[in-house]
């Protein structure tokens, strides 16, 4: 990442339409939801060599400026791209995936859930770690059922955006604490009812994690050592009995969201 003459204003950017990459130099932010918050001071972590190319979706610019600005020295080799519109950024990102993507939560052409899903029905495989000022359990849940990877509060260390992004790459789930005590407090809550006492059987609760990791049927089966069959049989069972016609909802009415 590059940087402006250092000669320029602190809070100096340069950007061109949604979808360009920005070139800025600024300070923190100083009004507004902070996107980042300065990293512990446990000693500089070592800047990641490996190149990456990551789309930043927020209609904010002082959100995408504060990420380069910050990441410029953890992730010299990361390229971020930016995207002030989420309608628009469906359509470059598929057009020309990127390797990852950070989204914002409350965007007002369309909300970072639903820009979630369309782009993981088109890109399956291209991970999202959802950076959002939103902590409510709904927008936790919702977005890690349509396919987001990680979910950051903002204001997000920088180093947890790395470690967020760098998780997601590699495959696997990246949630800040409030994030990851808001889950536990929700399987608590469910684990205290009907729902897992009697209601459902222990193998239809297995599916059920199974689906909030947004396993398919074949991966479902090779985790659980049943067949694919066997699979769909189970979630037949399992829809019926939550009164639902897909994942996502029977997802939905186990936690209690509208």
């Amino acid at each position: 990442m590059k940087l402006q003459d250092e000669k320029q204003e602190p809070a100096a950017r340069t950007a061109e339409a949604a979808g360009s990459k920005f070139t800025v130099a600024c300070s923190p932010l100083t009004h507004g939801t902070p996107a980042l918050r300065s990293p512990s001071s446990e000693g500089a972590p070592a800047a990641l060599k490996r190149p990456l190319r990551v789309a930043v979706v927020d209609d904010e610019e002082s959100v995408h400026a504060a990420l380069l600005s910050a990441l410029q020295s953890l992730a010299p080799e990361w390229t971020l791209e930016s995207h002030l519109n989420p309608v628009e950024a469906i359509q470059k990102i598929c057009s020309h995936p990127t390797e990852a993507v950070l989204m914002d939560l409350w965007m007002p052409e369309l909300s970072g859930i639903e820009c979630t899903r369309r782009i993981k029905v088109l890109l399956p495989h291209v991970p999202i770690v959802m950076l959002t000022a939103c902590s409510e359990k709904n927008a936790i849940l919702l977005s890690l059922m349509v396919g987001a990877s990680g979910y950051l509060i903002k204001p997000a260390a920088p180093q947890d955006v790395v470690n967020a992004v760098t998780e997601a790459v590699n495959g696997g789930t990246f949630l800040c604490g409030q994030a990851q005590r808001t889950i536990a407090a929700s399987f608590g809550c469910c684990g205290s009812g009907q729902a897992l006492h009697g209601f459902l059987s222990p193998r239809e609760q297995e599916i059920l994690a199974c689906l909030f990791r947004g396993l398919l049927d074949k991966e479902i089966g090779d985790e659980l050592h049943i067949s694919t069959g066997t699979v769909h049989s189970h979630l037949v069972r399992l829809f019926r009995k939550l009164g639902v016609h897909s994942r996502q909802e029977a997802l939905q009415k186990f936690f209690g969201l509208s």
